[in-house]
């Protein structure tokens, strides 16, 4: 008799599942054996079924195993091992068609049945098990799961061990080692999820040619990553499957979709929402196109862009998302499974952007009861539901009742988390918070925790880039101590809680490289501290993995006392308290002509503090984080109105004299920043030094105006008409007085246009993952650019650093003697922009012994003696997410180094106007002596107002902002 083989159907979405086969050994005799040309005629029928990809084509896999079906049955007896065989196989239809209780039902009938054939059918009887082990974990049954995982992982080492280069053996023994590592992660052991799913993806990499399954392997790669809290090399992996899977897969695979929505998932969770927003649709395209727009799949996936969108503030596109995919999840899966309670949560989170407290409160109490049935008190989906409950009962001005709730949910952060953690303290700025509220507390007693909690950050931050949940937390709390600030109401408190809000991790970077350069003894003890800090984070790491999981807090025990028993001398002291300014001591460096302008967004309020040397004024706007995030992503599209294109050199004007502009955003954030109150303490004043938070980093600020009546820009107002302004790198960073006098020699250095070989790629996909971008733009007017500065100023000596002479070290050598101007014309990277990038930096050519990156830290290291430095660049000008560093970071390094002046550009400049910004300013500066700020104004106000009316739209005259150091430096 002919041995009829099954291979691997496609593998179950998200899982990677090896479906039920037949055993390859002699059928059990019957009355009447089947023939031979009966046994061939099944064996094609097995073979056209097997073809057919069950996750792209569903219904048509589902046609031909019932045909094969339809003829076991008539060779066979009903009850026959290689008919039940056949039947198992419908189960993946089942599951792909969101019928997930039917598969379930249907494998565990005909399992018994595929059993009874004996030892001959143990691969069949595996490979049922093995597509159990991921509907149960779908379903919530984890323990079931994990039992039978580990019962399939031995026999197939087992089999992997005698037939290792069979390819059946290779793509089974991955996908239960997949499915292990599916069990482990769900269970809360994020190591032991990581260990199994390398080695699944190690066994892969034998195979050749397209194998559906080994996508979806993949894919669990970077998310269990993430889970073990292995940020950097989770992004990296998340980044890099797009690329590898999407060559894998026919375009439209839904196998790519699953690829999409976990780069998505990486791209949120860093707060990179322009990439997880895109990630995101596209996952739900390629999945509606597949399974329809109703399936449990697509449905998930609409659940995770809606939280990004959320997030975003963009809440009513959140909740058309959003619409029904809680039912039709919880309808393939049931309501307490995973996806479920994910879903559920992306409308509860909708609806609260939306500003639905009520129902929002409905949705959000739901999923907390779950958790509180499911998981311990630690579990971070459990906590995050309690938050979610909270935030809008406090919406709802239900202050004792929010009070309560966080109060259980601090609970048990403070009996589960170290009491130096950053999640720990961030809970207790929060509950200081509510507790001000419902009248239990003194607000003094969140900011008194900030405090703390920042102290902790910038020690931990010693050994690195935090990870990205902890900069969340961080950031978070930071938010609720502006909030608790301004119930308190008073100025110099707001002052200090809007400067955290300021401080981002290239700051830091910039100081630290600022003190390791001060002698070698600092040197030595700073990176002691960083090993000591590095050593105690790996078991806090461990420590916050377990607790994140939901665990029993008995198995935490001998990793707390671990913790409890680090030694963290080598800390102490290490590092000098990098004190944020004060605002008297802010107030008194302020002449009678100055005033500056802190603008910073808050979770609920707009926070607004004018400083001039008479008064401070506190001002709140009723705009939450998002709603600003949302009205100046609106701004900076309407500024690329018109053809205008902010990625990319601006080349084409636009049409009809550029009168083609929305005013409503920007005139939305004029009326909640210059309040009567902000205006009048402002009045008069000619220099406005302006620091602005969040979203508004990414807003030149000259742009603001209330609407005018006739719609024309030629009647504009713009906030420059009355102000001569300029942006703070840092409230805290030191900085040569611009007052100063130039450099004798009269120097430029250009730089541009670099030839970045491999880097090429990286950048790529640094602006835009995912695309087919053929090149960054170009820089050909960056000489001629450079040449009228040099004209502009006399210059005796020019270095031109073009192309291929653009490289790291040759530019590290001309910067090493003074110079009165240094311009860059290349390309910004934010931190964050690549995986593993923790500060900003600038693209060069790669060098024999560079990389071709300028970070921060290593411009902070130059000796650098120059007047002005230009930066005509994309992405220097502000952050592209939530916590990043553009300007702040780019400019605090030059300024560290020793540059006196900056020119930064928010998006890339027009060739046709560059010199007409670039040149005046610094003209102005060097031949009149006028103040830097004031001279920008001019060039600007000079195009407005000039005789081509198309230079009037702002994209044209707006992109520079001047960059000025600490108002407090000597």
């Amino acid at each position: 008799m002919r041995a009829i083989r099954a291979v691997v159907a496609a593998a179950l979405m998200a899982f990677g599942l090896a479906a039920p086969g037949l055993s390859q050994s002699a059928q059990p005799p019957t009355a009447q054996p089947p023939t031979a040309a009966q046994l061939d005629r099944l064996e094609d029928l097995r073979k056209a079924a097997d073809e057919i990809d069950v996750a792209a084509d569903t219904e048509a896999n589902r046609a031909g195993w019932q045909r094969a079906i339809d003829y076991a049955r008539s060779i066979y007896p009903a009850d026959h091992p290689v008919v039940a065989s056949f039947e198992s196989e419908l189960s993946l239809a089942d599951y792909f068609a969101g019928d997930v209780p039917t598969a379930i039902e249907r494998l565990e009938r005909w399992l018994p049945v595929i059993a009874a054939g004996g030892p001959d059918y143990e691969g069949d009887v595996i490979d049922s098990q093995n597509a159990l082990v991921v509907m149960y974990m779908k379903t919530g049954r984890t323990e079931d799961a994990l039992a039978m995982a580990g019962t399939v992982l031995e026999q197939r080492r087992r089999q992997y061990a005698a037939s290792p280069d069979e390819r059946i053996v290779i793509k089974e023994m991955a996908a239960a080692l997949n499915n292990v590592a599916n069990a482990q992660n769900e269970i809360g052991n994020y190591d032991r999820a990581v260990e199994f799913i390398l080695e699944s993806a190690e066994v892969a990499d034998r195979l050749e040619g397209t194998v559906p399954n080994a996508a979806v392997w993949y894919a669990n790669v970077p998310i269990f990553l993430a889970r073990a809290g292995r940020m950097d090399e989770a992004f990296v992996e998340a980044r890099a499957n797009l690329e590898k899977i999407g060559g894998m897969l026919p375009e439209g695979h839904p196998y790519i979709a699953a690829i999409y929505n976990t780069f998505a998932n990486m791209a949120a969770e860093r707060q990179k929402f322009a990439d997880a927003e895109a990630a995101g649709r596209r996952a739900i395209e390629i999945a509606s196109g597949t399974f329809g727009p109703d399936h449990f799949q697509t449905s998930g996936y609409r659940a995770a862009l809606a939280r990004i969108l959320a997030a975003q503030g963009k809440s009513a596109e959140a909740l058309e998302i959003s619409d029904g995919a809680y039912e039709a999840v919880s309808g393939a899966l049931g309501p307490t499974a995973d996806l479920s309670l994910l879903a559920r949560t992306a409308r509860a989170e909708a609806l609260f952007a939306e500003g639905r407290f009520a129902a929002a409160l409905d949705e959000a109490s739901a999923v907390y009861a779950q958790h509180r049935k499911s998981n311990q008190p630690g579990h971070r989906d459990r906590i995050a539901s309690g938050e979610l409950v909270a935030a809008a009962q406090s919406r709802l001005g239900r202050d004792a009742d929010a009070y309560r709730t966080f109060y259980a949910v601090q609970q048990a952060r403070r009996d589960i988390f170290p009491a130096d953690s950053i999640q720990r303290l961030a809970g207790e700025v929060r509950l200081g918070q509510l507790a001000a509220r419902a009248g239990v507390g003194d607000a003094r007693y969140a900011l008194a925790s900030a405090a703390d909690m920042n102290s902790l950050a910038a020690r931990l931050s010693l050994g690195g880039g935090l990870p990205a949940s902890d900069l969340r937390d961080l950031q978070g709390a930071r938010g609720w101590a502006l909030e608790a600030a301004l119930d308190l109401g008073e100025p110099a408190a707001i002052f200090a809680a809007a400067q955290q809000m300021l401080d981002g991790p290239a700051d830091r970077a910039v100081r630290l490289a600022a003190l390791r350069d001060a002698s070698p003894a600092d040197a030595a003890r700073i990176r002691a501290a960083q090993n000591a800090i590095q050593a105690r984070q790996r078991l806090a790491r461990q420590y916050l993995r377990a607790v994140g999981s939901g665990v029993a807090p008995a198995q935490l025990e001998s990793i707390s006392a671990d913790l409890a028993a680090f030694d963290d001398s080598a800390v102490a002291g290490a590092l000098p308290e990098l004190a944020l300014s004060e605002l008297d001591t802010v107030r008194s460096a302020l002449s009678a002509d100055e005033a500056l302008l802190l603008a910073v967004p808050g979770p609920e309020r707009l926070a607004v503090l004018a400083v001039t040397a008479e008064t401070a004024t506190v001002h709140s706007a009723p705009l939450t984080r998002q709603q600003v995030a949302a009205l100046a992503g609106d701004l900076r599209g309407a500024l690329g109105a018109g053809n205008v294109r902010l990625r990319g050199l601006l080349t084409q004007a636009p049409e009809s004299g550029a009168d083609a502009y929305d005013f409503a955003p920007g005139a939305a954030l004029h009326a909640a920043i210059f309040s009567d109150a902000i205006q009048g303490a402002l009045a008069g004043k000619s220099s406005l030094a302006v620091a602005a938070g969040g979203a508004l980093s990414r807003v030149p600020f000259a742009v603001l105006a209330p609407a005018p009546a006739d719609g024309r820009l030629a009647s504009a107002d713009w906030l420059i008409r009355r102000h001569g302004l300029s942006s703070l790198a840092s409230l805290g960073a030191p900085a040569s007085s611009a007052a100063e006098t130039a450099p004798r020699g009269r120097r430029v250095i250009a730089i541009g246009a670099p030839d970045l070989g491999e880097n090429a790629a990286l950048l790529r996909s640094a602006y835009e993952a995912g695309s087919q971008l053929a090149d960054l733009p170009s820089l050909p007017e960056a000489q001629a650019e450079l040449d009228a500065i040099a004209a502009a100023i006399d210059a005796d000596e020019r270095v031109l650093l073009i192309g291929g002479e653009a490289r790291e070290e040759d530019v590290t050598a001309a910067l090493s003697r003074p110079s009165d101007v240094v311009a860059f014309a290349t390309h910004g990277l934010l931190d964050g922009e690549l995986a593993g990038l923790s500060e900003p930096a600038l693209a060069l050519t790669p060098g024999e012994t560079s990389d071709g990156l300028l970070l921060a830290s290593e411009i902070a290291a130059l000796p650098l003696d120059t007047d002005w430095v230009v930066l005509s660049a994309c992405n220097t000008g502000g952050p592209g997410y939530a916590g990043a560093s553009g300007l702040s970071g780019l400019a605090s390094a030059f300024l560290y180094a020793g540059a006196r002046n900056l020119l930064v550009s928010h998006w890339e400049v027009a060739d046709e106007v560059a010199a007409r910004l670039t040149v005046p300013t610094v003209r102005a500066r060097y031949r009149d002596g006028t103040d830097p700020g004031e001279g920008l104004r001019q060039a600007q106000l000079a195009l407005i107002d000039g005789p081509e009316a198309r230079f009037r739209h702002p994209a044209f005259w707006a992109p520079f902002v001047y960059v000025g150091g600490n108002l407090t430096a000597d």
